[in-house]
């Protein structure tokens, strides 16, 4: 029960929500302060609505609570799905611009700049920097990146300025305790690594790149991560290929046709593209 209280304490000013933003009619402000206090216990049902209203998931949150260590603190919460409809993403920023007219809530908000960023992506309207910046801060604050941060930073690397990616993906290993023990977490963390990598190819910032690539190889992936070991294994080649300015375009297939006869369709499309972009004139 202390550390259930305790957990729930420690993500809920780490997102910088109150006990009033929390309490509601099936839940008083004493009951959460007492119940954070180890006082009491709350009804499972009540506790899950107050970890809905933190975007965490349960399992994440018997894991955190369960934790050794709770001065360190990783959540999840639901994907945010990205929509290739335009209409459909117009759709899902008005719902959230009607919610947050009814009542803010910071995550929310930070929702709307994520659906903003890619429908203004796809119309080549350039998203007004205050709200990156709005974003980036509150990457920044945050004491513990939980699913919830991961999934906010991955789904906004390509708005956010290289360096500052640099920045908060040394800062979200630093601040993600968890790590392996959360298959997804980890899985979506080394995607994200992953792409920001890419990323510093296509800059021609390869120092930079080998960097990050020191630490996907330092978690020491076993038999279970193969499509993981094969992103890093294509990473590998993009870079040796970038440095001597000519690509082992054997390597490199091989790579690819993993995640193709894997049918992980969305990765083999996206490295194929990006493979054959930085070739472009080679």
């Amino acid at each position: 029960m202390n550390n259930f209280g305790l957990t729930l304490k420690k993500i809920r000013k780490s997102k910088k929500y109150s006990i009033e933003d929390l309490a509601s009619i099936e839940v008083s402000k004493s009951a959460i302060s007492r119940f954070e206090r180890g006082e009491i216990d709350i009804a499972f049902s009540k506790l899950v609505m107050i970890l809905d209203t933190l975007h965490v998931s349960t399992e994440e949150f018997i894991s955190l609570a369960n934790y050794e260590d709770t001065k360190k603190d990783t959540l999840t919460f639901s994907q945010m799905l990205l929509y290739n409809d335009i209409d459909d993403l117009e759709k899902q920023i008005d719902l959230l611009k009607q919610e947050l007219k009814r009542n803010y809530d910071q995550l929310k908000y930070l929702n709307l700049i994520v659906y903003e960023y890619h429908m203004n992506n796809m119309k080549n309207i350039e998203v007004p920097k205050k709200k990156i910046s709005f974003l980036i801060d509150y990457l920044f604050s945050c004491e513990f990146w939980t699913y919830y941060e991961l999934t906010l930073f991955g789904n906004m690397i390509e708005g956010i300025p290289l360096e500052t990616c640099l920045v908060l993906s040394k800062e979200l290993v630093k601040k993600s305790p968890l790590l392996k023990q959360n298959r997804q977490y980890f899985e979506t963390l080394i995607n994200v690594l992953s792409n920001i990598v890419l990323l510093c190819v296509s800059s021609d910032k390869i120092k930079e790149a080998k960097e990050l690539m020191g630490i996907l190889n330092d978690f020491y992936l076993d038999e279970t991560y193969l499509l993981e070991r094969t992103m890093i294994f294509y990473l590998e080649d993009i870079i040796s290929s970038s440095e001597l300015d000519s690509y082992d375009i054997k390597n490199i297939n091989k790579a690819i046709q993993i995640f193709e006869l894997s049918e992980s369709p969305n990765f083999h499309k996206f490295l194929v593209s990006y493979f054959e972009n930085i070739t472009k004139g080679s």
